[in-house]
């Protein structure tokens, strides 16, 4: 499969809209558009104008164009598609379950349970797109700024560093901290004991 990007957006008539496919009618071209279902919910009545934002996978047996309300999440989109074993059906998947920001934080912090959640990934592959998106993820800027990590959990990250820990290993060790724990001191205390 080859990923193109000249198609980088479409602005028409929303023609149809139905679970996660939409048609968009362009100067007479109707346009069909794989979109994730929150998306679509996300989109005016037919009839409507619109613009979407777009990536487009070519394929051995054809061509599919996938739609997004915002940059913001078609940055993200091609993000995960990068990652090998990735397909754009399951990366829509992880952003039809949460904002671009969430995804990016869960992947920078190493969690891999909202990546899990999603259509066609599972542990492993969940392990890979944290292995190789983790340090992109802390560079991306979502919404004019870079992601940001719960404020809590920032800080966990911080005072590990400070103390000389591995990005790689503080990654691991934040998504292994229990989840019950709110405060910066008792997150920070089980991490050391699980780093």
């Amino acid at each position: 499969m080859y990923d193109i990007d000249v198609i980088y957006s479409v602005a028409g008539e929303l023609a149809f809209k139905r679970e996660n496919v939409v048609g968009l009618e362009v100067s007479g071209v109707g346009y069909k558009i794989t979109m994730s279902a929150q998306s679509v919910g996300r989109l005016p009545s037919v009839g409507s104008a619109v613009k979407i934002f777009t990536h487009l996978a070519v394929r051995e047996d054809g061509w599919e164009l996938f739609g997004f309300l915002d940059e913001e999440s078609l940055k993200v989109f091609e993000l995960l598609i990068s990652v090998s074993g990735v397909g754009p059906k399951s990366a829509l998947s992880v952003l039809n379950n949460a904002a671009p920001s969430r995804v990016l934080s869960a992947v920078a912090q190493g969690k891999t349970e909202l990546l899990e959640k999603s259509s066609g990934i599972g542990k492993r592959l969940a392990a890979r797109i944290i292995l190789e998106l983790g340090d992109k993820a802390r560079s991306v800027s979502v919404g004019g700024r870079a992601v940001e990590f719960e404020d809590v959990d920032r800080d966990v990250w911080e005072a590990l560093k400070n103390l000389g820990y591995k990005e790689r290993d503080i990654r691991r060790v934040l998504s292994k901290i229990e989840p019950k724990l709110t405060k910066l001191a008792d997150r920070l205390r089980d991490a050391l004991k699980k780093i």
